[in-house]
């Protein structure tokens, strides 16, 4: 059996995502705020100006049960820019 846990974070209060997520139809879709936290950055998802920038990190547990992890950046609508994830095996 395979699961998936997906969770969006965004830097916005949980008051503007709840709406905006009701507002679109998204009843079951994990949304989280990023705000008074370094997580953002943490994750290089932040500019030291504290532009948001586009970025997936895809976990995921091998056979080993290491889990490891892999960030895709979106630089343009083109260009993906792929680094393993701070913090996990590569």
């Amino acid at each position: 059996m395979q699961r998936i846990n997906f969770a969006v974070i965004a830097k916005a209060p949980v008051d503007r995502l709840t709406k905006f997520a009701y507002e679109r139809g998204w009843r079951h879709l994990r949304l989280l705020s990023s705000v008074g936290n370094s997580f953002k950055r943490d994750y290089h998802a932040e500019t030291a100006e504290g532009h948001q920038m586009p970025m997936l990190t895809v976990v995921h547990r091998g056979n080993d049960g290491i889990r490891r992890g892999v960030r895709h950046q979106v630089r343009n609508k083109r260009r993906y820019i792929r680094r393993h994830a701070p913090g996990l095996s590569h």
